[in-house]
């Protein structure tokens, strides 16, 4: 089975981050891919703790250089450069099964020789509020939304082969941490025009709903 996208962390620095994007990776049916150099060890407790009892499953590459990732990707295929300097919100983008998403390294992000070199193909993921630099959430934000418009979140087939809606509070639950999960509780609806996650705002019950993140 090919994988269903790939996540691409390039020179990743902090152990438990890599261990929950590997989570993330096998959560999706995507593949992990690590850039050299790592600021880690893969032997690692601390990413075999935050991997839990998953780390053995993760479909996982490492690579001496990104530039050996793209020559051993089929040919065409899409990298997409997720940067909080990238003027271009990830829900403009126009993502495909297989593509590639590469993070930079979270004390300072990819390269900005990088970014202007892929500037066609970079991407934010909008922060609208003041004080933050980066989301430690990023990878999943990117994931979940090429996998909401590939059509892979839309329905699910269940255990006994009937297909089945997915319930979005239950996909979200398992990426968020627990006390992040009222933001995407019981509550939560998708949004009738883009199809993203939505809130309930001020309006009590049947009060308006609008897309977090977006104003």
């Amino acid at each position: 089975m090919q994988p269903r996208f790939h996540i691409v962390m390039f020179h990743p620095e902090i152990p438990h981050n890599t261990g929950a994007a590997g989570r993330l990776a096998l959560a999706t049916g995507s593949r992990l891919h690590l850039i050299k150099p790592l600021g880690f060890s893969l032997d690692e407790k601390h990413v075999r703790r935050t991997g839990l009892d998953y780390w053995a499953k993760v479909d996982l590459h490492v690579w001496d250089s990104l530039e050996e990732l793209k020559q051993a990707a089929a040919p065409g295929a899409q990298f997409w450069y997720l940067s909080t300097k990238a003027p271009r919100s990830h829900w403009d983008a126009v993502f495909h099964a297989g593509d590639y998403l590469v993070f930079g390294p979270e004390s300072r992000g990819l390269p900005e020789s990088m970014l202007r070199e892929h500037a066609d193909t970079a991407l934010t993921i909008p922060m609208p509020g003041e004080g933050a630099r980066s989301l430690n959430l990023s990878t999943a934000v990117a994931v979940y939304e090429g996998l909401r418009q590939t059509g892979i979140l839309r329905s699910r087939r269940g255990h006994h082969g009937k297909k089945r809606s997915e319930n979005p509070s239950r996909l979200f639950s398992g990426i968020f941490p627990a006390h992040q999960i009222f933001f995407y509780g019981k509550g939560i609806k998708l949004h009738r025009n883009t199809g993203h996650p939505v809130r309930r705002v001020a309006g009590g019950r049947g009060g308006s709903h609008q897309p977090p993140g977006i104003t």
